[in-house]
């Protein structure tokens, strides 16, 4: 139990760390970056702590799933780098022919990552049981959507100035 409350500590922490960078830094690519990286940490060990996995288990499990994340992290940066040519291409008023093939290679790009998540899943769901694939499932389906939600709530508590209580991170936390 103990170990859950340090973990939700270091989430808030994280929290007002991004949103700090958000609200009151200078631009700079690399403290979002570091934002990211942060969040990722915190994420894997909220995995890992719901997962409740033996320690060679999780050990795999993390190996197999930093391997996927960096793949779809490329990946993302792939989608990043047509969207921005798109853009481009649209605001500089290419012809119709050159928009069509940055458009079609844009969507081929976007079309690829359902691909890329199923080798994720296909590959993670042969290393746990059915209940810890369930769990799994859900919470990659969920964390962005709780964090920003977070963030939501801290940010609105910014009014008044007030730090927001921890997330609980509990089902009842919607009520």
């Amino acid at each position: 139990m103990k170990a859950s409350k340090i973990l939700t500590w270091i989430f808030v922490v994280t929290f007002a760390t991004l949103q700090w960078n958000v609200a009151y830094a200078k631009p700079n690519h690399h403290k979002g970056q570091k934002a990211m990286q942060k969040l990722n940490q915190i994420k894997k060990m909220k995995m890992l702590e719901i997962l409740e996995l033996d320690n060679t288990v999780a050990d795999k499990f993390l190996i197999k799933y930093n391997e996927w994340d960096k793949k779809i992290d490329e990946h993302r940066k792939k989608t990043d780098i047509a969207r921005k040519e798109l853009d481009l291409a649209i605001s500089k008023g290419e012809d119709k022919t050159s928009l069509a093939q940055k458009t079609d290679a844009f969507t081929e790009i976007l079309n690829e990552m359902p691909t890329i998540i199923k080798g994720r899943n296909n590959d993670i769901r042969a290393m746990l049981d059915a209940e810890n694939y369930a769990k799994f499932i859900l919470f990659e389906d969920r964390f962005m959507f709780d964090v920003q939600k977070h963030m939501f709530k801290a940010t609105r508590s910014k009014k008044g100035k007030i730090m927001p209580p921890p997330p609980s991170f509990d089902e009842d936390d919607d009520k």
